[in-house]
């Protein structure tokens, strides 16, 4: 995972420069109840700097089960990223690329409405990509509550085990 925190850490200038132009904060979570996604190398690092309670995981899951057929329900609900606590992003300094990389420019207010351009800026980095290679591991970026799952697969069982949970996820499909 050390390559994955150069990455974040070689971004950053470039981050900071479009962050210091966004309405985005620390404190600020409108983007913290979408379904998104990132890759298990992510949610293994995630997971190994801050561990969840038992059943969370499982409890996300079932939220993406429930809403698998309607992607909108997801947010109608407004499922909370698993991280957030007390209104505040607990694995800030860890975040995942998705959560770095995007930015509101405009009042975060209006989040909730859809009035507010969102500057993304993932795709236009291949230096994630590989790094994401580099890792050899199923990098997605895939919604959450799978990355989350497979990673805690990972860390408990090894990558024989993930690949396996992967292979059960991807064939109920």
């Amino acid at each position: 995972m050390d390559e994955l925190l150069k990455f974040y850490a070689d971004q950053e200038p470039y981050i900071a420069d479009l962050r210091s132009r966004s309405s985005c904060s620390p404190a600020c979570n409108h983007c913290c109840y979408p379904l998104l996604r990132y890759s298990v190398a992510e949610a293994i690092l995630l997971l190994r700097e801050y561990p969840l309670e038992p059943g969370v995981i499982d409890e996300a899951r079932e939220n993406l089960r429930v809403t698998a057929n309607d992607p909108e329900d997801w947010l109608r609900r407004k499922y909370p990223c698993p991280f957030l606590r007390d209104d505040t992003c607990q694995v800030y300094a860890v975040r995942p690329w998705i959560c770095r990389s995007h930015f509101i420019v405009g009042n975060p207010e209006g989040c909730s409405g859809g009035t507010v351009h969102v500057l993304d800026i993932t795709s236009s980095n291949p230096a994630y990509f590989k790094v994401m290679n580099e890792l050899r591991l199923p990098w997605g970026p895939i919604p959450y509550p799978l990355a989350l799952s497979w990673a805690q697969t990972y860390l408990a069982e090894g990558s024989a085990s993930m690949f396996a949970c992967l292979k059960k996820d991807t064939e109920r499909r």
